[in-house]
């Protein structure tokens, strides 16, 4: 990643940066999650830390900047993986190599491809007729292939709830 912090540009990895500031934030329980304060102590960790790295004039200001965008970036890289790695076990295809759009058209399908799974799986209750009702309708978005499987359901729920009044008498 190329910075600039006053007259100075450099390059300082992503990788590293994150360790030493994950490093810091563990030392001092700061997280980047929830109520974020960091504290004096806890910039100037940073701050020490960018002057090691040739930012002889990182500020506490440019330490907190510093720290909101390597933790932006390390989210973000996060949910690219995430995305790329959903599309890949779902489709089987490098999704690295996709443009974000088709990235996009891929991620909204994996919903129908999960319920499509758990149907072929036989991986829903049989007599859960309002749950049938919606695997179903997700799985192909037709209303008359969801409506008949939530009567099948349904009658198979019945036929259980008879079965066991049957077994009480």
């Amino acid at each position: 990643m190329i910075i600039t912090i006053d007259t100075t540009t450099g390059t300082i990895s992503l990788v590293k940066a994150y360790r030493a500031i994950a490093k810091f934030e563990q030392s001092l329980e700061i997280t980047a999650t929830g109520n974020l304060r960091p504290t004096i102590k806890f910039l100037g960790q940073v701050s020490g830390w960018l002057r090691d790295n040739g930012f002889n004039d990182a500020t506490l200001s440019a330490a907190w900047q510093f720290w909101i965008i390597v933790n932006r970036l390390c989210v973000h890289s996060k949910d690219t993986i995430e995305t790329d790695a959903e599309v890949a076990f779902w489709y089987g295809i490098d999704a690295s190599k996709l443009s974000e759009i088709e990235k996009l058209g891929f991620i909204q399908n994996v919903d129908k491809l999960r319920c499509r799974k758990r149907i072929a799986d036989g991986d829903f209750a049989k007599t859960d007729y309002e749950g049938v009702y919606y695997l179903y309708l997700t799985a192909f978005e037709d209303e008359q292939l969801a409506q008949k499987m939530k009567s099948k359901a349904f009658a198979a729920y019945v036929e259980e709830k008879t079965r066991k009044q049957g077994v009480k008498s």
